[in-house]
């Protein structure tokens, strides 16, 4: 998980981007900077870093893509809904 942001991130809006495409991921992330300036970060490349990281971060949004490597969008919400 790659977290881009200020040194605390304590009560700010917490951003979790899961997709393997770079390009989409630069992308997501400037639109999240663009209306969300004052929102943390996070990506995630695969299923299993985006529930690990859901499970650490606990994130108010999530921006998840559906067709990842290893474990799809569809296993990660049925696994974040056991």
């Amino acid at each position: 998980t790659t977290v881009r942001g200020a040194a605390s991130t304590a009560g700010k809006l917490q951003v979790l981007i899961a997709d393997d495409h770079p390009d989409v991921v630069l992308l997501l992330r400037k639109v999240v900077e663009r209306y969300l300036p004052e929102a943390v970060i996070h990506e995630a490349v695969n299923g299993v870093d985006t529930c690990i990281a859901v499970g650490t971060l606990k994130p108010h949004i999530m921006l998840l893509d559906i067709m990842m490597p290893g474990m799809d969008g569809f296993a990660v919400l049925q696994e974040l809904l056991r």
